[in-house]
Parts: C-alpha cells; sequence; structure tokens
C-alpha cells in the first residue's frame, strides 16, 4: 500500500518516506523564510547588527550582539501556537533570547522574497550572501515561492524567560536526554503570554 501511493499522491508518499528514513525536514513555505528576512530587515533598521543565520545549521535564526532572535511564521488567522523542533531551539546561552512570531496572509498587495531582498540590497547588505543562504534554503533564484507575495498582519515579540513554556536541556535530570530518545518536537501555545507588538513599516 505505501509504495502504490507514490502514483496516487507522489507528494505525500515523498513526505511520509523522509519521515521513514529519519531525515530531517528541511523544507520551507515562502512565507516562513519572508518572516526570517523580514525581522532581519527589522533589527538592521533599528541598529543592532543582526547576523541572519537561516540556513546556516545555528541555533538561533538570527544573532545580535545584544539578543538572540527565533522567528516563527504562520498564515492561520487566530493561531497561536508554535512548534519547536529541537531542545535547543528555545534554549538562551550567554545572551537573552526572543521569538518573533509573524502572521501573515496571501495577499497580491503584499510583499514576497524577492521584494525583501530590494529592500536589503538598498540597505547596504551584501546580496550575493544572502542569494547564497536562499538557494540553501531551496529558493535559488528563479524560484515561483519567491515571488508570492504576502500581507504582514502582526509581528509580536515573545521574550524567552523562566516563565516561557519550553523543554530544554536543563529540563532533564542533570540536563541529560534519557537514553534512546532521539529528537523531542512539541507544540507551545502562546495564549496568555506577555508579548510586546512590533511595528514594521517598510
Amino acid at each position: 500500500i505505501f509504495l502504490s501511493n507514490i502514483f496516487v499522491d507522489p507528494f505525500s508518499w515523498w513526505s511520509d518516506w523522509k519521515k521513514l528514513m529519519g531525515n530531517v525536514d528541511k523544507d520551507n513555505e515562502p512565507y516562513s523564510v519572508l518572516g526570517e528576512l523580514i525581522s532581519y530587515d527589522y533589527l538592521l533598521k533599528n541598529n543592532k547588527d543582526p547576523v541572519w543565520e537561516g540556513p546556516e545549521s545555528g541555533t538561533y535564526d538570527i544573532c545580535t550582539d545584544a539578543f538572540d532572535c527565533e522567528v516563527k511564521s504562520t498564515t492561520v488567522k487566530g493561531n497561536k501556537s508554535v512548534t519547536i523542533s529541537n531542545i535547543n531551539q528555545l534554549d538562551a546561552h550567554k545572551k537573552p533570547l526572543h521569538l518573533y512570531y509573524c502572521c501573515f496572509e496571501r495577499s497580491e498587495s503584499g510583499k514576497s522574497i524577492e521584494d525583501i531582498l530590494d529592500v536589503l540590497k538598498s540597505h547596504g547588505e551584501n546580496v550575493e550572501e544572502l542569494e547564497r543562504k536562499l538557494t540553501t534554503l531551496g529558493y535559488p533564484q528563479g524560484t515561483s515561492g519567491r515571488a508570492i507575495k504576502y500581507r504582514l498582519l502582526s509581528i509580536n515579540d515573545y521574550i524567552i524567560n523562566d516563565d516561557f513554556p519550553k523543554i530544554v536541556p536543563s529540563s532533564f535530570k542533570e540536563g541529560v536526554i534519557p537514553l534512546g530518545i532521539e529528537r523531542i518536537t512539541y507544540i507551545v501555545s502562546l495564549s496568555g503570554i506577555a508579548s510586546v507588538a512590533i511595528n514594521y513599516e517598510l
């Protein structure tokens, strides 16, 4: 039955096959990458000297001298939850950690990855380096996803402190994950958690 699905629904078959083989799923929706680029641009405008780690396998999406930042995005209005893919994602180290939560909707009046690249270029950013990272994420030049436009509805800034619900290494006895546990993925509800609305304008 599993093999027969390749003919009926090849995309679902490929998704199931990756899970079966234990591969890390690095697929990104355009709005997810757009959220990171917009957050990066926002921090640039506010003179935070950010570094977009994005696809570089860094622990966090964006790093600044003052704090680190994880970016999550959604297109589901009213959705107040985020999926955390590993126990290090919300584990603050030497610097404070923030979670930027972006909400988008598809709209021809919105902005695309290409649009934000133009903005970043106008700010003097190294577009060649950004292009290299986008290619690593699966969005090389000419990719149709780079032209999909989304309207930004909101960005909220959550501080990952002791009150923020999370699973980190210190959640386990002596900071050691139980033997046999290979990966922990969990969902955090943001309902009722204090945040600060970010005003971002192009």
